[in-house]
């Protein structure tokens, strides 16, 4: 190569500022390569968050599943247990009924006994009555025990 005097020392000049330039922009380019690293790892790291997110927000789906799946469940057996209260107060109210009408009877049937013991005094006495007066009574006592 053949250049003059004055292209040798404008190519000089040239190579000092590019030199120049490149080693000023050097520091810059590192510390933007340092922040393009920072920010892909933030978006990495801003990833997995959303990832983890999405994770939890789908056992959050799951879990008011669940949740609606037992409330419905327990207003079922709710149900069923106003079903059979109801049931059971219905057979108390039998109960105490037929308790009400025991006791009716069992006093209707003692006071009947009562009744029948006297009829069967009178009835001895009246027979025995009879027989005093010589009166024949064999057939309606047997009509009267059957």
């Amino acid at each position: 190569l053949q250049l003059s005097e004055e292209e040798r020392v404008r190519l000089i000049d040239r190579v000092e500022e590019l030199t120049e330039e490149t080693s000023s922009w050097r520091p810059l380019k590192h510390k933007m390569e340092g922040r393009v690293q920072q920010l892909e790892e933030e978006a990495a790291r801003q990833r997995a968050e959303i990832d983890r997110l999405k994770g939890l927000e789908e056992q959050l789906r799951a879990e008011k599943e669940r949740n609606l799946a037992n409330q419905i469940q327990i207003q079922s057996w709710q149900d069923i247990c106003s079903e059979l209260q109801t049931k059971c107060d219905r057979w108390e109210q039998v109960k105490d009924s037929l308790e009400l009408t025991l006791k009716a009877t069992q006093t209707d049937v003692t006071k009947l006994r009562s009744e029948r013991e006297k009829l069967d005094k009178a009835k001895r006495t009246y027979y025995e009555m009879l027989v005093d007066l010589n009166v024949d009574v064999a057939e309606e006592e047997e009509h009267s025990d059957a």
